[in-house]
C-alpha cells in the first residue's frame, strides 16, 4: 500500500500530512497518529500502511516540526491539539482514534478531552508523569540545537539519532528522520513545545476523559515515569513492551500493529 502525503490549512499555517487509505469502503474508525518532539510523521512510515489496511491511517507533522509551517506566538499543548483537530475536520473523519508517541501523547489527551465526541479511543506510547522538580530539571537540561558554521550541529543531531534509535534501524532511515529534525534547527518552536510538554499535566486532564486508553509502556528511561500514569487513568490500562520506544514505530511496527488491533478493534 502507498502513503500519500498532503497539506491542509490549519491554525498556524500549512499542516504535512501522511496518509494510508484501504481499498474500498474503510470497515475499521480511522486512526490519527501524532509523533514525538522533534520528530515528524515519518516516524510512522512502517506503520501506516499495516494500518491503512482496513482502516484510514493519518499521521501529521506537529506545527513547527517536519513540514508543518510553525507557529508565530508560543502555543499551548491545547493549541498543537486545535492544529491536529483541524486535519480531521478537513478530511471530513467525525471519528477517530488516537495514537500518540511522548509528545504526541499529550497533545492526544488534550484534544480527546476538547473534542470528546470525536475520539473514540487512544493509543499512548510512553507518556510520562513528573513531578514538578522532575519537570524542571528536564527544562534545564534540554539543549536547543543551533546551526554553526562547520556543520558540527548535523553531526551532533547524528549522533544523537544513533544513540536513540535501535542499533538494526537501517542508517538510511535514520538519515531520512535526521533531515526532518533539522529542517528548522535554531528556530524558538523546540523550546516552546518543550515549555508546553512542562506546563501539561496528565494529573490535571486525564480524570476528565471517558474513553478507553492503552498506554504502551517501553523500557527505558521512561518506563518508571510512564508506569506512574496508572494512578490517573479512569478507563485505562498500561501495557510493558519488550522493545525501546522508537524500536517500537520502527523495527517492531508488525506487532505493534497487532496490539493496536487487538485493542482498537475489541
Amino acid at each position: 500500500m502507498t502513503t500519500r502525503r498532503a497539506y491542509i490549512d490549519g491554525p498556524f499555517g500549512q499542516l504535512h500530512v501522511r496518509m494510508a487509505t484501504p481499498v474500498g469502503t474503510p470497515e475499521r474508525v480511522p486512526i490519527l497518529c501524532l509523533p514525538s518532539n522533534p520528530n515528524s510523521s515519518r516516524i510512522f512510515d512502517r506503520l501506516l500502511p499495516l494500518l491503512g489496511r482496513d482502516r484510514r491511517a493519518v499521521a501529521v507533522d506537529t506545527p513547527g516540526f517536519g513540514g508543518s509551517d510553525p507557529p508565530s506566538e508560543r502555543p499551548s499543548i491545547a493549541d498543537y491539539a486545535a492544529a491536529f483537530a483541524a486535519v480531521t475536520d478537513a478530511l471530513g473523519l467525525p471519528t477517530v482514534d488516537l495514537l500518540g508517541c511522548l509528545t504526541g501523547s499529550r497533545i492526544a489527551v488534550a484534544l480527546a478531552e476538547a473534542r470528546p465526541a470525536l475520539v473514540r479511543r487512544l493509543v499512548l506510547i510512553s507518556a510520562p508523569v513528573y513531578s514538578p522538580s522532575e519537570s524542571q530539571a528536564r527544562q534545564k537540561g534540554y539543549q536547543v540545537p543551533t546551526p554553526s558554521r562547520d556543520g558540527s550541529h548535523f553531526v551532533e543531531g547524528w549522533a544523537e539519532m544513533l544513540r536513540n534509535w535501535p542499533a538494526e534501524a537501517p542508517l538510511e532511515e535514520i538519515s531520512d528522520l535526521l533531515c526532518d529534525r533539522m529542517l528548522r534547527v535554531g528556530g524558538p518552536q523546540r523550546r516552546w513545545i518543550i515549555e508546553a510538554n512542562a506546563q501539561y499535566r496528565y494529573e490535571d486532564h486525564l480524570g476528565a476523559l471517558e474513553q478507553p486508553i492503552l498506554v504502551l509502556n517501553p523500557p527505558g528511561a521512561l518506563h518508571e515515569t510512564t508506569a506512574r500514569i496508572a494512578a490517573y487513568l479512569r478507563h485505562g490500562q498500561v501495557k510493558d513492551l519488550p522493545w525501546e520506544a522508537h524500536g517500537t514505530l520502527m523495527s517492531h511496527a508488525p506487532e505493534l500493529a497487532g496490539l493496536l488491533r487487538e485493542f482498537l478493534d475489541a
